[in-house]
C-alpha cells in the first residue's frame, strides 16, 4: 500500500498520474514505482489503455476516492475507442483494463488493426500547457490531445505540438512526465485554414461526448441500419438499400474537403475507402472519429444514433395516415389509408408507394419524387363503389369520354 497518490487533474492520462506519482515519491528506479503501486514490476505504462487497474485500487491509501472504474472512464481512452463498439467487446476490453496483463486489449479495441494510426509522441498544446503552469504550478498530459486524428487543441485552436517522449519507448515500463524538458512552451503555431477549425469547432463538443461516454451502446447491425436509413432520406440510397457511391463520395468531399479528411487520416479519395464499407452493411469496426465525420454529413446527432427511439423506418411517402382519393369514397382526401407498401421500380430504384383504402377497396400507387399529395402513378384497383360511381355517370347521360376526363382516367 502507497501513502499517496496525486488528486487526478481534469482531464488527465493515468499515465501522467503515474508520471507525477514517480516524481513525488523520491524512487531512484521506476522498478520501485511499479511495484509500490502495482505489486510487480511487470506493469507496462500504457498511454491509451492501461492495465491491471484492480490491483491499483487495492494498494491506494485507506479512504482514497479514487477507484479503478474512475481511471478507465475518466482518464483512459477507454470510452473513446469504445464508444461505437458492441457492449460485449467494450466489457471484454473493461475486463483486461481491470485485471488482464494488457496484452489483448489493442487488438480488440481495434487499434492495431485499424489504418488510422496513434501518434507517435505524446502531445500537448504549448498554451494549455501555460495555463496549468500558472494553475496547478506543473503541465499534465491532457487525453484529449493524445486521439489520433485531433491535430488541433479544441479549446486554443492552435496546432498541437509533439514532445520528445515516444509514446513506444525504450522502456514500457517507464511513464515520462510533461515537463519544460519535454514540451517546448514556447514553439505555438496558429492553423490558418478556417474550414479546418470549423469543422473541428463542429465536432468539438461529440467528441467530448465520446470522451464521457453515456449512451446505450448498438451492435454493428443496428448503427449499419440507423445510417442505411438515413442515407435513404438523403437519397443516397434507393429503397432496397443500394448506395450510390459516387454521389456519396462526391458529396462527402464537398462536405469536408481533402485537407481535413487527410489530417482525421480519413481520406476517401481512393476506392475501397472507409467511407464506402461504413455505408454498407458493416462488417468490421470503425473508428469513432470516422463515425462522427458520417454522422455529422448525414445531419444527424449522437442522441439520434444512440437513442432507441431515433430508429424510425424509412418512410419516403412520409407519415401516414395517406389520403383516399377515390372521389366516390365517402371518405374522399381524408386520411383514412393506415398502411401502405413501398416497393423500388426495376429500372430506376425510385420508391414507389401502393395505396389500398379498406373502406371502398381503391387501390393507387405514386412515385416518390411525386409533389402534389393528390397526384397518382397509377390506380390498380378500382373497387365497386367507384365502378358503380361510373355506371351512374353514364346512366345519368354523360359521354364516356367527359366522364374520363372528370376522373382522370384513359376513355
Amino acid at each position: 500500500m502507497v501513502h499517496f497518490f496525486p488528486t487526478p487533474y481534469k482531464d488527465e492520462l493515468f499515465y501522467s498520474m503515474l508520471a507525477r506519482f514517480h516524481l513525488r515519491s523520491g524512487n531512484i528506479s521506476y522498478k520501485e514505482t511499479l511495484k509500490d503501486l502495482f505489486g510487480v514490476t511487470t506493469i507496462t505504462a500504457s498511454v491509451f489503455l492501461p492495465s491491471s487497474l484492480k490491483r491499483l485500487e487495492e494498494r491506494l491509501p485507506v479512504g482514497a476516492k479514487l477507484t479503478a472504474e474512475e481511471i478507465v472512464y475518466n482518464h483512459t481512452l477507454y470510452p473513446f475507442y469504445t464508444a461505437f463498439l458492441p457492449e460485449t467487446r467494450a466489457y471484454q476490453i473493461l475486463t483486461s483494463m481491470m485485471e488482464g496483463n494488457g496484452k489483448d486489449i489493442y487488438n480488440r479495441a481495434g487499434i492495431m488493426a485499424g489504418k488510422v494510426k496513434p501518434p507517435s509522441y505524446l502531445r500537448y498544446c504549448p498554451i494549455c500547457a501555460k495555463e496549468d503552469m500558472e494553475k496547478y504550478g506543473e503541465m499534465y498530459w491532457h487525453r484529449i490531445h493524445q486521439i489520433s486524428g485531433i491535430e488541433i487543441c479544441l479549446d486554443h485552436f492552435v496546432w498541437l505540438n509533439n514532445s520528445t517522449v515516444k509514446v513506444q519507448g525504450a522502456n514500457k515500463h517507464i511513464a515520462y512526465a510533461a515537463s519544460i524538458e519535454t514540451c517546448d512552451l514556447n514553439r505555438i503555431r496558429n492553423v490558418e485554414s478556417s474550414t479546418v477549425i470549423q469543422h473541428y469547432q463542429r465536432m468539438k463538443e461529440d467528441i467530448e461526448k465520446l470522451l464521457s461516454f453515456n449512451f446505450p451502446r448498438q451492435s454493428k447491425e443496428v448503427l449499419s441500419k440507423r445510417y442505411k436509413i438515413e442515407l435513404q432520406r438523403k437519397e443516397f440510397a434507393s429503397i432496397n438499400g443500394k448506395v450510390d457511391q459516387i454521389q456519396l463520395r462526391q458529396a462527402f468531399l464537398d462536405y469536408y474537403g481533402e485537407e481535413f479528411l487527410s489530417l482525421l487520416q480519413s481520406s476517401v479519395i481512393e476506392d475501397g475507402n472507409w467511407l464506402e464499407a461504413i455505408a454498407r452493411k458493416h462488417r468490421k469496426s470503425f473508428y469513432p472519429l470516422q463515425h462522427l465525420l458520417f454522422i455529422h454529413f448525414l445531419g444527424l446527432q449522437l442522441s439520434d444514433v444512440f437513442e432507441e427511439k431515433a430508429f424510425a423506418c424509412y418512410q419516403p411517402f412520409g407519415e401516414g395516415p395517406w389520403l383516399c382519393l377515390n372521389p366516390f369514397c365517402h371518405y374522399y382526401k381524408q386520411h383514412v389509408i393506415q398502411e401502405i407498401k413501398v416497393t423500388a421500380c426495376e429500372k430506376t430504384g425510385e420508391a414507389i408507394g401502393t395505396f389500398t383504402c379498406k373502406v371502398c377497396g381503391f387501390s393507387y400507387t405514386r412515385r416518390q419524387s411525386m409533389t402534389e399529395p393528390t397526384q397518382i402513378s397509377r390506380i390498380k384497383n378500382f373497387g365497386d363503389q367507384w365502378i358503380n360511381g361510373v355506371i351512374k355517370m353514364v346512366e345519368s347521360g354523360m359521354s364516356y369520354r367527359e366522364v374520363a376526363r372528370k376522373l382522370g382516367v384513359d376513355t
